[in-house]
């Protein structure tokens, strides 16, 4: 006995075969790689880490991770642009703001960073309610749950 293969089309279960199923899923699988790949920093010769960001030197310098130290020299290397006007403790207060919203992020669950890069990204909240295999009121559930743990950051 075959495995059988079903599309979720307008609201009815459809079924189909392998090859229609894989052909119409491709670019979701494709899209989810995507956005998975794209949640990995890159240390600097721009070659994808494959680290635990908590772990990771790169992801702590450039990150600002919790612990790690912040100097004007190190926000220089990492490309800030600071300008002689600039009042250097907002700069640093920026950077630690984002460090933290950063480390937040680190500690959701695999969807709800994808929820976010998503988010960031322009999808609206049914593409990514079907693009994750979720209802949209378990994503605006997810979504209500980020929102309070980074509100201490914006």
């Amino acid at each position: 006995m075959s495995k059988q293969y079903y599309l979720k089309i307008n609201g009815t279960t459809v079924a189909v075969s392998e090859e229609v199923y894989r052909v119409y899923k491709r670019p979701l699988w494709q899209e989810k790689k995507r956005v998975q790949r794209n949640m990995r920093c890159r240390d600097g010769s721009n070659i994808r880490c494959d680290k635990d960001c908590n772990e990771c030197e790169f992801a702590r310098f450039h990150g600002g991770s919790a612990g790690s130290d912040i100097s004007v020299e190190g926000l220089l290397d990492a490309g800030a642009d600071i300008e002689a006007d600039t009042d250097i403790l907002d700069v640093i207060d920026e950077k630690q703001r984002i460090a933290g919203i950063r480390q937040s992020l680190m500690e959701f669950d695999e969807k709800s960073r994808t929820i976010a890069v998503m988010l960031y990204e322009g999808y609206k909240q049914n593409e990514i309610a079907e693009y994750l295999g979720m209802s949209p009121a378990a994503v605006n559930k997810r979504m209500k749950k980020m929102r309070q743990s980074l509100k201490k950051f914006l």
